[in-house]
């Protein structure tokens, strides 16, 4: 496995990326022990009812994406204070027919993280980690307009300061979601393993699925809900999803969860709240970008 240095792209204003660094002895190896950890996850879950019946909970799939993100929420959780490849956060599922096929893994670690943290995780030199910054959420009442062309507010809005925020009513985060790195083990080499431009590719295709009109965005939700009711639910015999669930409901339940999980006392009262921050932030990462529908 090679260096990718000298890789550049430019994300624009909504997305901070690390720096690719300078090759040091060990990072090659380091890199292919966590491309081999994520191979072996590929195998385990190629098939996806395997997934859900292991607590990975799909991210809209009553939604058309390129790629779908199947999530562990405990996983996720973890991911706040140690990092095991063998436990993604998410899963990158593609749709075919009424299957999917894996495509990748993405792990994610706390946004406070310092670029020399990351690359205690994953060596910076073969992979960038991402942050989405300068979001700002649109005011009550407002959230279908990030759905309209030349939005304002979003990850694909023109305000990316505090000021320009504040002005139109709205709230701003200057970063939204933790850390974040795709991969792709399945694939030959490592600038593919590791591409920027792929997950990136991807990332501008979900996002231009945000953007389109209520009204087709409705009817794609129509016609997608049945069919993942049962994805989501045929492994397990779930209750069916349900399209606008209360997302600050579920934000609310998963972080007192992670509190209720952890250890008594002050130190670990702290590392609780440290713990279900990771959490909210995770989940935010798959409930704020959307508005929910009727929003």
């Amino acid at each position: 496995m090679h260096s990718m240095e000298g890789h550049h792209m430019e994300m624009g204003a909504h997305m901070k990326m690390t720096a690719l660094r300078t090759a040091q002895p060990g990072d090659a190896g380091r890199a292919q022990q966590v491309a081999d950890a994520a191979r072996g996850v590929m195998e385990k879950y190629k098939d996806y009812h395997v997934a859900l019946n292991e607590g990975f909970k799909i991210f809209h799939p009553e939604l058309p994406q390129k790629q779908y993100h199947f999530t562990n929420y405990r996983y996720a959780m973890e991911a706040a204070f140690k990092f095991n490849p063998e436990h993604p956060t998410s899963l990158l599922y593609e749709k075919s027919g009424d299957d999917y096929r894996l495509a990748g893994v993405m792990y994610t670690a706390p946004k406070h993280f310092t670029e020399d943290d990351l690359n205690q995780r994953i060596p910076l030199s073969i992979a960038q980690w991402h942050q989405h910054v300068n979001f700002c959420a649109a005011p009550h009442g407002r959230k279908q307009e990030m759905l309209g062309p030349n939005p304002k507010f979003g990850l694909k809005g023109s305000i990316t300061t505090q000021t320009e925020c504040d002005a139109n009513g709205g709230e701003f985060h200057p970063v939204i979601f933790n850390w974040m790195v795709h991969l792709y083990p399945l694939e030959k080499d490592a600038a593919r393993i590791w591409s920027v431009d792929r997950q990136h590719a991807e990332s501008r295709l979900r996002q231009r699925s945000r953007l389109r009109s209520p009204t087709r965005l409705g009817k794609a939700a129509d016609r997608n809900r049945a069919s993942a009711s049962m994805s989501q639910n045929d492994a397990s015999g779930a209750a069916p999803v349900e399209v606008g669930i209360d997302y600050a409901a579920v934000l609310s339940r998963e972080g007192d969860r992670c509190l209720r999980r952890g250890q008594p006392g002050q130190r670990g009262a702290r590392e609780n709240r440290s713990k279900r921050g990771h959490t909210v932030s995770v989940l935010q990462a798959h409930f704020s970008l959307l508005p929910s529908p009727g929003s």
